[in-house]
């Protein structure tokens, strides 16, 4: 079986984890610079956390969750610490 090209989105680093959404149409990336949000919808980057430069190969975020009714966002870094982010209200 063959793989189909579903979205050609725009990242800088390499992707460590991908989720997505249970609420919306959206994906979730953890990168090894940034965490991002897009609507697969409208292809359109919702939101971006940049992390803080850290020494060559060493990622930023590394793993990602939504919680079940869609409306955080956990996401695991490479120093230990996990943040959780939550959507706006505007986007409900």
């Amino acid at each position: 079986a063959e793989g189909k090209l579903l979205y050609d989105l725009p990242v800088v680093s390499t992707i460590n984890s991908l989720a997505f959404s249970p609420k919306n149409y959206w994906l979730a990336m953890a990168t090894d610079v940034s965490v991002e949000v897009w609507d697969l919808e409208t292809k359109q980057q919702i939101w971006v956390d940049r992390g803080p430069p850290l020494p060559e190969n060493i990622p930023w975020a590394t793993c990602l969750k939504w919680s079940d009714n869609g409306k955080s966002l956990f996401v695991g870094h490479s120093d230990g610490t996990i943040m959780r982010y939550e959507e706006a209200p505007d986007r409900y």
